[in-house]
């Protein structure tokens, strides 16, 4: 994951565009574990809306 502020929060969203794509629901958990993000929830949660 980039070290920098702004491409760290555009690769979340990037992933988190792959994942709504998939057929699949993930937990936040999941979400975090498949695509290798390594922060705290609220964060991934407001990057999301």
């Amino acid at each position: 994951m980039p070290g920098n502020g702004w491409l760290s929060e555009e690769y979340i969203r990037e992933r988190l565009l792959i994942a709504s794509k998939l057929s699949r629901k993930f937990s936040l958990e999941d979400f975090k574990l498949l695509f290798f993000v390594p922060i705290e929830d609220e964060r991934v949660c407001e990057i999301a809306k």
